[in-house]
């Protein structure tokens, strides 16, 4: 049955992929950027990906500098790139993404069915595969489903190691929790889960601290050794990447930390626990949607595993909640740094739906489990169809009116794509978080045609216009004219 979900969760996220998300975004173009000078041996651009643990890396305004700058996605794409170099140019840019989003689909059903029963791992990878918030980032070009994959490839394997007389299954773990430094900042909280949730065991019980405690010490020496050898040092561990403009770990300065707590706690309240109605809006990289069904079991899960904290799986998975949303409390509610959250999210309700008709179905002796498996259903269909209508049914109506700002964005994009094959383009079309001129630059030199868009505000577009030697365009602002 997980198999099933694998598959479906694989097709969902191939599903009209070249036309949802609704243009591409500036992660997107960084991606494709530096896959093309990845491409063309630029050794500045290569230094740049791999020593990018140790340096603290440029920004823009809106802190996405160094957000597709990982080899583990950088690498695998070029490849791709290479032998498949035709298409919209985006397709195979999302490939690693969409694959490491498949895969996580599958590592969480094998985390729960470690940390629980094959029940809790179904239904937690059912309802990691619907969920909007990673259907739309497991779209994107980025690092962000890879940086969910790290997480969960990192957990399994310590629920997989975690045993007595397994000194190179703890090796390996400390190895790879410490290229977390590649990755998007929440991909940081690995290390200190594992190392609390094995400290905590150590504790409180007298036969896992006897077999374990070494073991706690090699995974830490082997996590600093690794940070060591990449430059870094567990003093750099928690650092921003990008001076002035990402907060991961620290308050930006003047503020006042009682109120930031006080309205990062109300805001996680609001967005994934309260039961307002289902929103019916955008599905944004930044915004987590869930839908009622889940939400309300991911409330009962939780109240199980605060019941049940004594037990390792449940405590694992209130130790993974509290340092997923830790990233996003410290930087003024930003949730797509509670990232990480989406998948113990799916874990909680599986555990909340689980448990519950454990409770509930006791009572019905041989006719248990059919009965059991008939409720579950009964909350993952509806679940399941809200969560995929959010999604697809709210880009299929977008997509359907030539008058939606996403759909304005994307024509004046493409617009911009079809006069540079003849024209030199003048255009102020040139907002960073829409990505224009990350996926407009990324354009010009995959299609070999760089330095034919000129990115000015208006008036100076319509004096370069002016004064360029034909062939030449000018086309501006798509709130002023589509047809300019």
């Amino acid at each position: 049955m997980l198999g099933a979900v694998v598959a479906l969760a694989a097709f969902l996220l191939v599903w009209k992929i070249g036309s949802y998300p609704i243009g591409p975004s500036i992660y997107e173009g960084l991606t494709g950027l530096t896959v093309l000078k990845v491409l063309e041996g630029d050794p500045g651009k290569i230094s740049q990906v791999w020593e990018k643990p140790i340096r603290n890396q440029p920004g823009s305004a809106t802190g996405v500098g160094s957000g597709s700058e990982t080899p583990f996605l950088v690498y695998p794409t070029a490849l791709l790139v290479k032998f498949f170099p035709g298409g919209d140019g985006y397709t195979v840019l999302r490939a690693v993404p969409i694959l490491c989003g498949v895969l996580s689909v599958g590592l969480l059903g094998l985390l729960l069915r470690r940390l629980f029963n094959r029940r809790v791992a179904l239904l937690g990878a059912s309802l990691l595969a619907v969920s909007p918030w990673s259907l739309f980032y497991t779209r994107l070009a980025s690092d962000l489903s890879l940086t969910v994959f790290f997480a969960l490839l990192c957990f399994y394997l310590f629920a997989a190691v975690d045993r007595p007389d397994n000194p190179i299954g703890y090796i390996v773990l400390g190895g790879l929790a410490s290229l977390a430094t590649y990755l998007y900042a929440p991909a940081r909280i690995v290390f200190p889960v594992i190392a609390a949730a094995m400290l905590l065991r150590i504790l409180g019980e007298r036969g896992y601290r006897r077999s374990h405690y070494q073991y706690l010490i090699l995974l830490a020496a082997v996590f600093a050794a690794g940070l060591y050898l990449q430059g870094g040092n567990l003093m750099t561990y928690f650092r921003q990447n990008v001076p002035g403009t990402f907060y991961f770990w620290r308050m930006r300065p003047g503020a006042v930390p009682g109120e930031l707590l006080r309205q990062s706690l109300r805001d996680v309240w609001r967005q994934f626990i309260d039961l307002p109605p289902y929103s019916k809006v955008v599905v944004y990289e930044r915004g987590p949607y869930f839908d009622p069904v889940s939400r309300a079991a991911f409330c009962v899960g939780l109240v199980w595993a605060v019941g049940r904290i004594r037990r390792p799986g449940y405590r694992f998975l209130l130790l993974w909640l509290a340092a997923g949303v830790a990233p996003m409390i410290l930087t003024f509610s930003h949730f797509r740094r509670a990232l990480l959250f989406n998948p113990v999210f799916a874990s909680l309700a599986a555990v909340g739906i689980d448990d519950s008709l454990q409770l509930l179905t006791a009572w019905t002796g041989r006719w248990k489990k059919f009965l059991a498996g008939g409720l579950a259903a009964g909350l993952l269909l509806p679940a399941a169809y809200l969560n995929l209508s959010n999604y697809f049914g709210w880009y299929a109506r977008a997509a359907a009116d030539p008058g939606h700002p996403l759909v304005r964005r994307e024509a004046g994009r493409r617009k911009i794509i079809e006069l540079m094959a003849d024209y030199r383009v003048f255009t102020n079309l040139y907002s960073p978080e829409y990505g224009w001129i990350e996926t407009v630059e990324y354009e010009q030199r995959r299609r070999g045609l760089s330095g034919r868009v000129k990115l000015v505000p208006g008036d100076q577009a319509r004096c370069d216009f002016a004064s360029c030697p034909p062939p030449c365009a000018l086309y501006l602002d798509y709130r002023l004219s589509l047809k300019d």
